[in-house]
């Protein structure tokens, strides 16, 4: 079992905690949601919840990973994986079709809210709300304005996730934090795809331009209006070419690209490697780790 803990602010008056109310509150109503959707196939377990000190302990199914630590190792490992990018979102696609037939949205798709276990398996869950700045780099430009949004939310939020898979890391990382709504809002696909990462993770220009150029310029509408709902991104060519494959394929193909980045991770701190390890070059930032002084407990 996995227990993830959400922390409520609270204050002090005259010897008693006093939680912040609308973040309880909404915490309470997305672990409602939780409790609905975990009877779907594509959703993490929920086993219960409980409120301690100000700490907010969230019950669930243990998975092996999320998608943003898997993430973050396939691009240390530049070993970017074509099927396993479209198998992992049609998952999410299937997911969020669950949620629709439920009548609610996710709101809250990004990638540590992605769980992956090594048999292959993808699920969503909800960690619960957190007024973090991060998380609403997520959010699509309605959201973020604070107005009423619909599942074309979780779209966007699935276009921003699966930027983050091909560049390997948020594509607002480099931006000022305050000028989020601004980036939002007018979000331009052609620096995007100015981006090196863009055409070198993905190295094959007809899966790029054909499928995932497509695919990402669609969710990634600025204007609510011209994004397409979940029926309509179902009739996109990465969800109609990969959709059809087998549950065994799609879940076989995932396992394997796990075993294989596991199989890095381990390499990676074996006694061959220890003297120096490179990360991969990110935009202008640059790492370079010298390890041979280092122990590890």
């Amino acid at each position: 079992m996995n227990v993830s803990p959400i922390i409520i602010p609270t204050t002090r008056n005259e010897g008693k905690t006093l939680y912040d109310e609308e973040t309880l509150k909404k915490n309470l109503k997305e672990i409602e949601l939780f409790k609905l959707m975990s009877q779907s196939p594509n959703v993490v377990d929920f086993y219960g919840y409980g409120l301690y000190d100000n700490c907010l302990f969230i019950c669930m199914e243990l998975m092996d990973s999320s998608l943003s630590d898997v993430i973050r190792l396939m691009h240390i490992a530049k070993d970017f994986s074509n099927k396993f990018f479209a198998f992992t979102t049609v998952s999410i696609i299937e997911a969020l079709i669950e949620f629709k037939k439920a009548g609610v949205t996710h709101g809250d798709i990004r990638p540590r809210n992605i769980l992956i276990k090594r048999n292959g398996e993808i699920k969503l869950c909800l960690l619960g709300y957190s007024p973090n700045m991060y998380n609403v780099t997520y959010d699509s430009p309605e959201k973020f304005r604070g107005e009423e949004y619909d599942e074309r939310a979780d779209i966007w939020s699935l276009g921003i996730t699966l930027l983050e898979f091909i560049l390997g890391y948020h594509p607002l990382d480099h931006e000022n934090p305050e000028n989020t709504l601004n980036w939002i809002e007018n979000f331009s696909w052609e620096e995007i795809e100015k981006k090196k990462e863009f055409h070198n993770h993905v190295k094959e220009d007809f899966y790029r331009d054909y499928f995932v150029k497509s695919f990402l310029k669609k969710c990634l509408e600025v204007d609510v209006q011209n994004r397409p709902n979940l029926m309509q991104i179902q009739e996109l060519d990465l969800y109609k070419v990969f959709a059809p494959k087998s549950l065994d394929e799609r879940r076989s193909e995932i396992a394997s690209s796990m075993k294989k980045y596991e199989k890095f991770y381990e390499d990676l701190f074996s006694d061959s490697l220890m003297n120096r390890i490179q990360w991969a070059d990110y935009g202008e930032t640059h790492f370079v780790l010298v390890m041979k002084d280092c122990e590890f407990n």
